[in-house]
């Protein structure tokens, strides 16, 4: 029987272990893969600050519950949908 390689499409990212994946807290990097080395959602264009009894940071992508569920960190490490944001404040 001949044995198939399965070719990476994506060979420039790093691949994290499932146990890495499983306790990550950003939850697009957890599904869509990591973005940029060294890039986090702080600078991403698709994060913004939303303003509601207190400031909050959402995804744009992920979209938003009104509750913490869709709650992100400006430090976190940026997924693979990761686009660097234009302008210095947002």
């Amino acid at each position: 029987m001949n044995e198939v390689e399965q070719l990476d499409l994506f060979p420039d990212m790093p691949t994290p272990s499932p146990a890495e994946m499983e306790k990550e807290p950003n939850k697009m990097r957890k599904h869509l893969g990591p973005g940029p080395e060294g890039t986090t959602c702080g600078t991403c264009r698709y994060l913004y600050r939303k303003k509601w009894g207190g400031t909050y940071f959402k995804c744009e992508l992920y979209g938003d519950s009104n509750g913490p569920g869709t709650d992100f960190r400006k430090k976190w490490q940026s997924c693979r949908k990761y686009e660097a944001r234009e302008d210095e404040e947002k």
